[in-house]
């Protein structure tokens, strides 16, 4: 009875990929809330994500691996700030969906500590690694299978003599001669590494934070590993040697992998657990070894005869190699194809690690251990590089995105030709002529609808000012018309940003903007803040109708807080607001 291959389709596998990394994230955010480490939850995460496409798209392809490891990141990521987020909204009375878009705003007030937040991500993420390699690993060993052989072998012990003649010879890797190679790619892993981890660290990002960059540094950690050993993926594939034994049966080489080998219990050889620890050829006894034999030559048996079902897991412990075709010599392995029971061709990487074996008459035996690869050590510092980059640029993408667009104080940008001065509490400040003055330090725009409005406080710090501009927040949260609040220059390293008045004196400043959807349309409702050195704090703020003139009524706002002349008196007295 014949294997039958499984079709991929992608979009299905899309789906699982994505309903399994839904999966991860309900864990991540059921075991933190429960008070436990969430950090196991991003290998569930993997494991889900990974296994979900294969079950939805017939099989793991590499491209579904791809598709499967950007859910597993973006997910991991959405999970870990859902978490917090649910955290937050219980404290701070909020919603969730609210607390959620404000993440990266509590991480720089402090809401939520950064060292807590990051290192719960980072562990996150390496315990998804943890569970992707694997599964990935597991997923590429068992695509399509070779075809099987019809010609039942003679069974027997291991003979001198050759191929031809029958009888059943087994070739095992000699201890030592991957060490070199072993070596290269460990040392091209950790180089990508401690590289990554340094570049992500040492290197001047300019207007990315201390979060970002722990960040970048943590993800350059984490990536660099698994692209190196996936960009040199024929060379790691070459150190799994130790695990497999090759057999001649009569013109068929057969690839057996030991430790599964002694997981079927009607093939059972040893009582050492293969599981725990790769079973060497060389680790067995010689009662052990001829009990594997005897395994290997009865598992053979069944699969050549047509008499066991070819699916099950002897089908994918004993492999045949039918019709093998040599596709590259290296002084590392081989890589060689054989067709599968489709008529495609699949490669195998074959090591050059068994003494007097060659997969194929007429190639050269490897006369002892296998030299130094220097080349992987180059692809560990270009995947520390990549790495990088990558989420360099997918950070300054989200900072993009978050960013409303709007000029930073002192950008150039059109002021009104023509304004009028007026005199609060000892500051002195200009507003376009073309406003209405409609009460005292309020005023209408009959463009844009706005009304605007000043108020000066003094004896405020940093602390207060901020807290006094989010309690418009906390004011407005619990309106059924309320959608989301924005704070502008979030790129910057701080959430207030200088800007110099007309006097020359220099203030922190921001804007908070409150956005608001209900029956009656649209409303906006702006509060930007200028606070002096000395404790002064000039609020002027705008509140109007259309969504589409944010940029336009904020400009105005800076052009009010710019325009700010303080007298002797309003700076050396005190007064109320």
């Amino acid at each position: 009875m014949g294997r039958t291959e499984k079709r991929e389709n992608v979009v299905s596998g899309v789906v699982g990929a994505f309903l399994g990394s839904l999966l991860g994230v309900v864990c991540i955010v059921l075991i933190g809330q429960m008070g436990y480490v969430a950090s196991l939850s991003g290998l569930i995460m993997a494991v889900c994500a990974l296994k979900g496409y294969e079950l939805l798209g017939g099989r793991l392809s590499g491209k579904g691996i791809m598709v499967s490891c950007v859910l597993i990141l973006a997910m991991t990521y959405v999970g870990n700030n859902l978490g917090w987020a649910i955290s937050a909204a219980s404290v701070l009375e909020i919603g969730v969906l609210e607390a959620f878009r404000s993440i990266g705003y509590f991480l720089e007030r402090g809401v939520i500590e950064v060292t807590a937040y990051w290192g719960d991500l980072i562990m996150l993420y390496l315990f998804t690694l943890v569970g992707a390699v694997p599964t990935i690993v597991s997923g590429l060993r068992e695509r399509e299978l070779p075809a099987i052989p019809r010609d039942r072998p003679a069974a027997g012990g291991q003979g001198e003599a050759d191929a031809q003649g029958g009888e059943m010879r087994i070739y095992a890797p000699a201890k030592g001669w991957m060490r070199r190679l072993r070596v290269s790619c460990c040392a091209a892993v950790f180089m990508g590494l401690f590289l990554g981890l340094g570049l992500g660290v040492g290197l001047p990002l300019p207007g990315v934070s201390e979060p970002e960059v722990a960040l970048i540094a943590a993800a350059a950690c984490i990536l660099t590993g698994p692209l190196t050993l996936l960009l040199w993926l024929r060379s790691v594939q070459a150190l799994w040697a130790d695990t497999w034994v090759y057999v001649r049966t009569g013109q068929t080489l057969w690839r057996v992998d030991l430790s599964r080998l002694n997981g079927i219990d009607t093939c059972r050889y040893t009582t050492q657990n293969g599981s725990l620890r790769t079973l060497r050829w060389e680790r067995l006894t010689p009662e052990e070894q001829e009990r594997a034999k005897a395994a290997i030559s009865r598992g053979i048996s069944l699969l050549s005869g047509g008499e066991l079902i070819s699916g099950g897991m002897l089908r994918r412990t004993v492999i045949p190699m039918t019709e093998l075709r040599v596709e590259k010599d290296t002084k590392w392995y081989w890589l060689v194809s054989c067709p599968t029971e489709r008529g495609r061709r699949k490669k195998w990487t074959v090591a050059k690690a068994y003494p007097g074996f060659t997969p194929a008459p007429g190639l050269e035996m490897p006369q002892g251990p296998v030299p130094f690869r220097w080349a992987p050590l180059g692809v560990g510092l270009l995947a520390a590089v990549a790495a990088i980059v990558i989420v360099f640029a997918a950070a300054a993408a989200l900072n993009g995105a978050a960013d409303d667009g709007f000029p930073l104080p002192g950008a150039s940008d059109s002021r009104p030709e023509n304004t009028n001065s007026y005199e609060y509490h000892g500051v002195t400040y200009r507003v376009d002529s073309a406003f209405e003055e409609i009460g005292e330090n309020v005023f209408f725009d009959a463009k844009t609808e706005a009304f605007y409005y000043l108020t000066v406080e003094t004896g405020m710090d940093e602390d207060a000012a901020l807290s006094e501009l989010t309690g418009l927040i906390s004011d407005h949260r619990m309106d059924p018309a309320f959608d989301r609040f924005q704070f502008s220059y979030l790129d910057e390293l701080s959430i207030l940003v200088p800007l110099t008045a007309a006097d020359g004196a220099m203030y922190q400043h921001t804007i908070l903007s409150l956005y608001f959807t209900g029956e009656a349309g649209e409303m906006v409702i702006h509060s930007g803040i200028a606070l002096s050195e000395d404790g002064v704090l000039v609020t002027a703020g705008a509140t109007h109708a259309d969504s589409g003139d944010v940029e336009t009524v904020k400009t105005g706002i800076v052009h009010i807080l710019q325009s700010v002349v303080r007298s002797d008196a309003a700076a050396d007295r005190g007064f109320d607001g």
